[in-house]
């Protein structure tokens, strides 16, 4: 089986000396492919590092191992270009590239970065998902231009609080200037009755297009801004999924209770909330980390840095440190 690793750093740029169907007959332990994945951890290091940190909670080396970390380098949807880290040299066989994807990324990336070493087009990494590293996103127009009263103060507040509740689960929330780039349009107005919020899905009210309706009214105050958000969230809630569950007793409010059960402070979706298990079964469970440094993408590339080899001939033996084939771990002479 053609090693899958090195097809794809060759598909990136690397390995060019050699052709593509021989850079698949590298294995793990040649020095050449080493060496490859030396040069992709080194030009992406901050990202590198920033997988390190989810995959072993550790710092990593360059190390040329390719494990979890080196990995989501690789993952083409961690590459929202799908561009390679270097440009083809003049002269450079296309035909060697049998997957029209990849061909064409060649062919982009040679045409943007032609007399240069390397490019990309301007933005094509920095996306909100790629930033925090989330697999589940969804995009929300929040519209506040009919909030009043304490809704109108406490807009931005709530707003962020709804986003890092349902962060903790692995939902990247995804605020969108456009109602019609948005998945979920949230916004206030006056409802009859007894009813303080809805949640609707598309085709049930003209104006909201493909997105879901969320929405509460604007003459509610509960009380409070915490009983305010159980209300924003517990809306929010039903825009993704989440269904009515029983009611919480004394000091354990649930969010999706049918009754407004306002907590004692921003608690999102706390532990013991009813709610919390099938957040994680839809949405993987993984913390996103919203308050951390995220590095941004690496710059356009001057030329692939050449990087001294190990000779063999000098040394006793040369192991992986971490026996489970962990990158970042570093190397043992």
């Amino acid at each position: 089986m053609p090693n899958d690793k090195a097809l794809r750093l060759w598909d990136l740029g690397y390995l060019l000396h050699i052709r593509r169907d021989d850079a698949g007959k590298l294995a793990d332990t040649d020095l050449e492919f080493i060496a490859a994945v030396a040069q992709l951890q080194t030009f992406h290091e901050p990202q590198y590092q920033h997988y390190g940190q989810a995959a072993y909670a550790r710092d990593v080396v360059i190390d040329g191992v390719a494990g979890q970390a080196t990995d989501a380098l690789l993952e083409p949807t961690n590459r929202i270009c799908g561009l390679p880290d270097f440009k083809p040299p003049d002269g450079f066989d296309f035909t060697q590239i049998t997957d029209a994807r990849i061909r064409q990324a060649w062919q982009s990336m040679h045409e943007v970065a032609e007399g240069s070493a390397g490019g990309w087009r301007a933005n094509c990494n920095e996306t909100e998902e790629r930033k925090y590293n989330a697999k589940y996103s969804v995009k929300v127009h929040w519209d506040d231009s009919k909030f009043k009263g304490p809704w109108k103060a406490e807009s931005a507040k709530i707003k962020d609080q709804i986003r890092i509740a349902v962060a903790k689960y692995g939902l990247l929330v995804i605020w969108v200037q456009s109602a019609n780039q948005a998945n979920i349009r949230f916004y206030h107005q006056e409802l009859s009755g007894g009813t303080i919020g809805l949640a609707q899905l598309p085709g049930n009210n003209a104006s909201c297009a493909m997105s879901i309706w969320c929405t509460v009214d604007s003459d509610y105050t509960g009380g409070n801004i915490y009983a305010r958000f159980q209300l924003a969230l517990h809306e929010f809630g039903h825009s993704i999924d989440l269904q009515h569950t029983r009611s919480g007793s004394g000091s354990q409010p649930q969010v999706m209770s049918p009754y407004i059960q306002p907590p004692n402070g921003f608690n999102g979706f706390p532990d013991y909330d009813y709610s919390v298990q099938a957040l994680k079964a839809y949405y993987g469970g993984v913390p996103i980390k919203l308050d951390v440094d995220v590095p941004p993408p690496p710059k356009p590339p001057t030329t692939p840095k050449v990087l001294a080899t190990v000779d063999v001939s000098k040394v006793d033996t040369i192991q992986i440190v971490d026996v489970n084939g962990n990158d970042g771990g570093g190397w043992g002479i």
